[in-house]
């Protein structure tokens, strides 16, 4: 499945956290920020990096920054502005009410198809998506069917994703991590997904320990911000 992430979660909680905060300082005064879309560009610029974040489910009924009462603020804003710090350009496109995954599925991969159309490079094209984003995001790397493309997914496993009762993204292929905090009941680890999918080009799977579930993705934290930014770095041209 090709070599493990570059970035420096190996190194332990602590250290990671301390060091990630550190280069977070170092890229955001070294580097220039991306600019942050609120709908895809109709003529994407061929020259540059595009993040594109696939939100909650909370944020579809809740509006920006919401307040769930179990992990607390939604930091939106945040985290989309942490994605933005380096010269990547970010995609933020909201939900609107319940929405179906799959169809939203369909609308992701006619856009990100119409970006490589426009000429921007597969590989420079990151989708991440958390909880029922990230679920998203394997359905559409699934209808993409771009080894090139490269994908985070963070708490989106579904336990029948993980069992295999759910087997709707397997077939997926591209770049895929996966991240999770260790205390989460919400959102699994992709590694059985992985398992099953060995034509993947490169996949990883990371746990967190900050014990604080799903709401460890609620919050722009150095550490996940940091190793999506990698992510999004290790295959660009």
């Amino acid at each position: 499945m090709g070599k493990s992430s570059r970035c420096i979660y190996r190194y332990g909680d602590l250290i990671r956290s301390m060091v990630a905060a550190l280069l977070m300082v170092l890229i955001s005064s070294a580097a220039p920020a991306g600019e942050v879309f609120s709908t895809f560009p109709k003529t994407p610029a061929t020259d540059q990096r595009y993040i594109i974040y696939v939100h909650g489910r909370i944020i579809e009924t809740e509006g920006v920054d919401p307040v769930s009462p179990r992990f607390g603020l939604y930091a939106y804003g945040d985290i989309v502005a942490a994605l933005a710090r380096t010269e990547a350009h970010v995609i933020a496109h909201l939900r609107v009410g319940d929405t179906d995954p799959f169809h939203y599925a369909d609308f992701l991969t006619e856009e990100i198809t119409a970006m490589i159309s426009h000429g921007v490079p597969p590989q420079n094209i990151t989708l991440v998506g958390f909880s029922k984003g990230g679920y998203i995001t394997l359905l559409t790397a699934k209808r993409l069917q771009n080894p090139s493309l490269r994908y985070v997914v963070m708490a989106g496993c579904t336990s029948g994703v993980v069992d295999g009762r759910d087997r709707r993204a397997d077939g997926l292929q591209g770049s895929i991590l996966s991240m999770v905090d260790v205390a989460d009941d919400l959102g699994f680890s992709c590694a059985p997904l992985f398992a099953r999918n060995p034509q993947l080009s490169q996949a990883d799977d990371m746990t967190f320990h900050a014990g604080t579930a799903h709401g460890f993705f609620y919050r722009a934290d150095p550490a996940w911000i940091n190793e999506v930014l990698c992510w999004s770095e290790a295959g660009a041209t």
